[in-house]
């Protein structure tokens, strides 16, 4: 089987080549008559951004699934219920694991079986992985065992995973070992010369500032180049904070995006309401309020959804569909209401485990 692996920055297209390789595939029938793409990413985040990109292609319509390797995982296990039983060093290896890592545990110890890779590979000869530098052991686990039976394209950046302290070392060099490599350098999103230059000094960890010019107008200390610009503000005083957010996004035209690495910090959490609640003032001239969404983490998404839900204690599996269809809304729901398990007869959800 094949990996095409794509290597690069942020911005450098490597979801572009994913999806450019895949679609010539696709035109060379690699699919066959009833195959189906299987989009893998681990967020959600990740996953919504590919599936949206795959529907801009007529050649991929009705012909592939969008999933995080969460759902996946624990649609092959409950597939998979009956040879699981006889797995009982895999069950105790997963059991610890929690409701995400545990059913990823459970599927790549599946997957080891060259029958049951088969038997996904029939039905998803080509599988796309994307922003793998954020696979941990586990879902590593399932990918190691489908590039055995399966035809992958997998794009990543070490330096773009998203859990501080990884070491993505391991996974990089099995994903360039194992697989047809390319490299892709040249930035794609802009050609602003300052943000380039910023962006490759936080590559090769560099301090920024020695790329930037230091402005000597500016009220707060900053630096500045074409197309980015560094503030440093006081973090004593939320609404010196505020100001210098929303005195920043006055500037900016179209959407803008705020990017924090500590959202439960009070201080910071009290400037961005402000930012996104009061007006703002500046040599006369009034701006903001500047009202915006936070995205939420997926484990908070997941909480919230079972609190609306509110599941039994117990049910059967039609009660427990009737309980899920009023929230249908939500995508996470609609995907398990349109798989229906055979042999399913009671389900215990506060303990995610299905019985037959």
């Amino acid at each position: 089987m094949t990996l095409w692996f794509f290597e690069g920055a942020a911005g450098t297209g490597k979801t572009h080549n994913i999806i450019e390789e895949a679609r010539s595939l696709v035109a060379q029938n690699f699919l066959g008559e009833h195959g189906r793409i299987l989009a893998l990413t681990f967020m959600n985040g990740a996953r919504r951004r590919l599936l949206f990109r795959l529907g801009k292609h007529r050649e991929f319509r009705r012909r592939y699934e969008c999933q995080t390797f969460d759902v996946f995982a624990r649609r092959l296990v409950v597939r998979r219920q009956s040879v699981l039983r006889r797995k009982n060093e895999l069950l105790a290896r997963a059991e610890p694991l929690g409701e995400f890592d545990g059913p990823c545990c459970l599927a790549a110890g599946l997957l080891e079986d060259e029958r049951i890779r088969q038997w996904v590979v029939d039905s998803y000869p080509l599988i796309l992985v994307d922003e793998a530098q954020d696979l941990d052991v586990h879902r590593l686990g399932i990918l190691r065992s489908m590039t055995e039976s399966a035809d992958v394209i997998a794009g990543a950046d070490e330096f773009q995973c998203l859990y501080d302290g990884r070491d993505t070392r391991e996974l990089m060099e099995w994903l360039a070992g194992i697989g047809n490599t390319t490299l892709l350098t040249e930035p794609m999103r802009t050609d602003q010369a300052g943000l380039l230059s910023v962006a490759n000094a936080i590559h090769n960890g560099e301090d920024v500032r020695a790329v930037l010019q230091q402005s000597n107008r500016a009220r707060n200390l900053s630096w500045y180049a074409d197309g980015f610009r560094l503030v440093e503000a006081p973090a004593t005083n939320a609404g010196i904070v505020g100001w210098n957010i929303a005195n920043q996004m006055r500037n900016c035209h179209g959407r803008v995006a705020i990017l924090t690495p500590d959202s439960r910090n009070p201080l910071l959490l009290n400037a961005l309401a402000m930012v996104n609640e009061r007006p703002w003032g500046k040599n006369g001239n009034a701006f903001g309020p500047f009202p915006f969404v936070w995205e939420d983490r997926d484990e908070d998404t997941a909480r919230t959804l079972a609190d609306r839900i509110a599941f039994p204690d117990q049910a059967d599996f039609e009660e427990c569909l009737n309980a899920l269809r009023p929230h249908e809304e939500h995508a996470a729901v609609a995907a398990v209401v349109s798989f229906h398990p055979k042999g399913a007869t009671r389900f215990r959800p506060n303990g995610a485990t299905l019985k037959s």
